[in-house]
């Protein structure tokens, strides 16, 4: 809510203005009427007839209904403000969940990887990958799409773990090259 230099909310100020201005309104008519009508039976038949003391209380519902849609405007506003920092925050959260999602998953991968270079020997790709030259199927092919997936969205703070994979990858290339030319010297 807005507030004055006295910590008011505006909403409580134009409540109470509203309202003295009404009372001094009902005060000043009083006054005029005294003024303008010099005998009290005229006086008495003209306040039969205008029926003040309903357009005091009149007045002050007016007033209180300007200062409830005054209220439920601040309301709404800060709602909406709310709301909006909740989305960020959320968005937020779910963009730092799947990077720490995969980045839980790297030392996974990088066990795997050094485990299927043992087993598939030769049968290793040179291409980003390891899949087998005979089969894109089952844990090698999961293997190679979980590690496309975690190379698009990699954060600045991420690169030392992921330069420390690609050294592992350049290795076990330089490892199937050697046992290719073991392999083709038998």
């Amino acid at each position: 809510m807005t507030q004055n230099s006295t910590g008011y909310p505006l909403t409580l100020r134009v409540f109470v203005s509203a309202s003295l201005a009404i009372i001094a309104l009902f005060g000043w008519s009083g006054w005029l009427i005294y003024k303008l009508l010099p005998n009290w039976q005229d006086r008495g038949s003209f306040g039969d007839m205008f029926g003040a003391t309903g357009t005091l209380f009149s007045g002050l519902a007016l007033a209180a209904v300007i200062y409830t849609i005054l209220h439920q405007r601040q309301e709404f506003s800060l709602q909406q403000t709310e709301q909006k920092k909740a989305i960020e925050a959320l968005t937020q959260q779910i963009s730092i969940q799947q990077t720490t999602a995969k980045l839980a998953a790297l030392p996974m991968i990088i066990t795997q990887v050094e485990k299927n270079a043992t087993t598939l020997g030769c049968h290793l790709y040179q291409t980003p990958g390891w899949i087998p030259q005979d089969s894109q199927e089952g844990e090698v092919k999961d293997l190679h799409d979980a590690m496309s997936l975690l190379g698009k969205e990699l954060t600045p703070e991420r690169k030392e773990l992921v330069g420390r994979f690609v050294h592992t990858l350049r290795d076990l290339s330089k490892y199937r090259k050697e046992l290719e030319r073991l392999y083709n010297s038998v």
